[in-house]
């Protein structure tokens, strides 16, 4: 499936017979005045060409430098090395990957400032669920500050004790607060506490309970200025006698999301937030963001049915699970990189590849992704103008699993949104 979107490429050979698209990505400055805009995109090969016209609008509002959904996301570069569902012909070669530097998972880095300000055009901030390190990516992080496009970013993981005996408690104390007091205090220094939260005890069980809220109420009485966010599976959300009250931030899939959005309204009374997640699962008929998905779920899970459903904020395991050996490089369109994020899934964990030498490259998925928040970004701003909130049509979205698959109804819904912003008056 073609997926991946080579920027760095500005020609090609495309063989007889073939049929080749091409993505065209138009960017507004933030002082364009608004109007319509007309011009052409040009296509030319050995002794033809080809114009094709093209039409921009620009309405008289501006969507967000930050993303107007809160993230909590991972883009760490790593190959597949999950031991309990890895092949020994998966660990050798994330062992392979790890110690060659010209592997994608090593070359990224000699290009960390341009992914920062890469995934920043995507509203994702680079962040990591599951760092235990002191040591954050804090010159993009800065940077970000600095130009108003900074989200989330977790000071650290954590994971509940195995018991509650004293001696266990103190040395689960020992192993983590002295590495969160570090990234606390430098986060700190850096005014940047506004935009931290710990993440902790990744899709636990009820049996896990007593240990997983010993840990939060010892980080919640440390750091009470930062929330605490978990998938763990307390579908109270921190009410009706929930041993996890002292979490700030639960996080179900997509799928209980609904099923248990009657506990909603009460952990939002209580102080609480709701979020959502997806990953390798659930599986159609549910929109997810997987190489095979129709384009349109990935905008859609990230536009209409946020807008439907209101989760309070978006997490999503990694974007960055690489197996391929080299970057990607060369004029031909076609790649060798390897979608096979994990076991047998495609581009779950991946929605970004690595081009020559390590520089970023975007895909159709996270091209949707970013378009998807700026779809709900039109929602707030009518809202923030008209005090009426809105609601989605039918024909869009009726449900997680009931929605358009025709990109003309989905455009049509963005426009007349759009034009009712334009509309109000109000800015």
């Amino acid at each position: 499936y073609p997926d991946v979107i080579l920027y760095f490429q500005r020609s090609c050979d495309v063989a007889a017979e073939d049929v080749q698209g091409f993505w065209v990505r138009l960017r507004c400055p933030r002082d364009q005045r608004a109007g319509l805009y007309r011009g052409t995109v040009s296509v030319s090969g050995d002794g033809w060409r080809k114009d094709f016209p093209l039409s921009v609008r620009v309405y008289d509002f501006e969507v967000p430098k930050a993303s107007p959904l809160p993230l909590a996301v991972t883009f760490e570069p790593q190959p597949f090395s999950q031991e309990v569902v890895c092949t020994k012909a998966d660990l050798a070669n994330a062992d392979r990957l790890r110690a060659d530097p010209q592997s994608p998972i090593n070359a990224w880095l000699r290009h960390e400032s341009e992914w920062g300000e890469f995934l920043a055009d995507h509203y994702i901030t680079m962040d990591n669920l599951y760092h235990r390190r002191t040591n954050l990516h804090w010159k993009v992080l800065l940077r970000l500050k600095e130009q108003g496009r900074l989200g989330l970013f977790n000071l650290g993981a954590w994971h509940h004790p195995p018991n509650l005996k004293p001696e266990t408690c103190e040395k689960w104390k020992r192993e983590h607060l002295p590495r969160f007091d570090a990234v606390y205090n430098k986060a700190k220094d850096y005014g940047l506490l506004g935009h931290a939260y710990i993440y902790g005890c990744d899709e636990c069980g009820a049996e896990s309970f007593p240990a997983i809220a010993y840990a939060a109420g010892v980080l919640k009485a440390r750091y009470p200025d930062i929330p605490l966010l978990t998938t763990s599976f307390d579908y109270a959300y921190g009410t009706k006698g929930s041993a996890l009250a002292t979490i700030d931030w639960f996080t179900p899939d997509i799928e209980r999301f609904p099923k248990y959005a009657a506990n909603i309204p009460a952990a939002r009374a209580a102080g609480h937030q709701v979020w959502w997640y997806t990953a390798c699962v659930p599986l159609p008929p549910f929109a997810s963001m997987h190489v095979e998905d129709s384009a349109i779920e990935h905008r859609l899970l990230m536009g209409a049915q946020v807008a439907k459903e209101r989760p309070d904020g978006f997490l999503y395991y990694q974007f960055s699970i690489w197996n391929s050996a080299r970057p990607i490089s060369g004029s031909s369109p076609f790649t060798d990189w390897n979608p096979r994020s994990w076991t047998t899934y495609h581009g779950d964990g991946s929605w970004f590849c690595c081009g020559p030498d390590g520089i970023p490259c975007g895909t159709i998925r996270s091209e949707n992704f970013r378009d998807g928040l700026e779809d709900y970004a039109y929602v707030l701003e009518y809202e923030r103008r008209t005090g009426e909130r809105c609601e989605v049509p039918a024909e869009v979205c009726a449900g997680m699993t009931e929605f358009t698959d025709d990109p003309s109804v989905y455009y049509k819904w963005r426009d007349v949104l759009a034009e009712a912003i334009e509309k109000s008056g109000t800015k």
